[in-house]
């Protein structure tokens, strides 16, 4: 083995153990075929039990595989059938190790230090190469960016309802609050083992009247048709739980990244629906 493919390779593998421990072990094994009991999943939270579900990437076949289309069946023939998983561990891993040799090749003396930047990217970017098999779409396909937005800005729509317009000089906090209550209550419940709709439901709703009447943010009852606060709470914390919740973010907590982006999103539609509300509004 040349002294470059050495190199490459344990470059590659030092970001791949890293790789593999942050998005593998932390988020892809969590994702499993089928859905869970409230007890079982409080089981699981206490780790008293194992997850027998299979892994949504190990049930998916990477490549080879069966389909009903001759002309497909044909194709996938030529490869062995493994899952999505091993696949598209395998492009990662083998993408890094050519872009480090390629590097190396070109550049001898390249810093260790950036290269172990750019072979993080590498990954992710290799690893999201079959992001239309992972959602279950035909290639080809547009990706459906578009009704997860259209989700974040009914939310801000809704919220606009229950709590009044915030005043000019208010705080990201302020303007981010009803957004805020609904994720991190519904990440708490969900680390307690709470895994069904309804009491979720509920809970959301009783923190969101709780904390808008104690901090005096509640909007108008005209603002939602004269229904009161906890009716407004429970509609919107059904929305939240149906369409972010298990819609969008499909019961995992974000990462910090993908929540600033999401708030960015519903933040500015929250602010533009609450333009005919006034700051000094409140529940009756």
């Amino acid at each position: 083995m040349s002294e470059a493919m050495a190199q490459a390779t344990r470059l590659a593998q030092t970001v791949y153990a890293a790789f593999f421990a942050a998005v593998v072990e932390a988020r892809v094994l969590e994702e499993r075929e089928g859905g869970l009991s409230g007890s079982g999943a409080e089981r699981l939270a206490k780790r008293t039990h194992i997850d027998t579900r299979v892994v949504r990437l190990m049930a998916v076949s990477g490549k080879g595989g069966w389909d009903a289309d001759p002309v497909k069946n044909e194709r996938y023939a030529k490869n062995t059938n493994v899952s999505l998983l091993d696949h598209l561990l395998s492009v990662a891993r083998g993408a890094m190790v050519l872009y480090a040799l390629d590097c190396l090749g070109r550049n001898p003396g390249m810093d260790e230090a950036r290269l172990d930047r750019h072979l993080r990217v590498i990954a992710a970017l290799a690893f999201l190469h079959d992001l239309d098999k992972m959602l279950g779409l035909p290639r080809g396909d547009e990706l459906p960016t578009g009704p997860i937005e259209d989700a974040l800005v009914r939310l801000g729509e809704s919220a606009a309802t229950i709590q009044r317009k915030p005043f000019a000089q208010a705080s990201a906090n302020e303007e981010m609050l009803v957004f805020n209550l609904c994720l991190d209550f519904a990440i708490g419940a969900r680390a307690a083992g709470q895994a069904d709709a309804a009491p979720l439901v509920n809970g959301i709703a009783s923190e969101l009247e709780i904390n808008l009447v104690r901090k005096q943010k509640a909007a108008a009852r005209q603002h939602r048709d004269e229904k009161t606060l906890r009716e407004g709470c429970l509609a919107l914390a059904g929305q939240f739980v149906e369409d972010i919740w298990l819609g969008v973010l499909r019961s995992r907590a974000p990462t910090q990244r993908a929540r600033r982006i999401l708030g960015s999103i519903y933040r500015m539609a929250f602010l533009q629906a609450a333009q005919s509300n006034k700051p000094t509004d409140s529940h009756p």
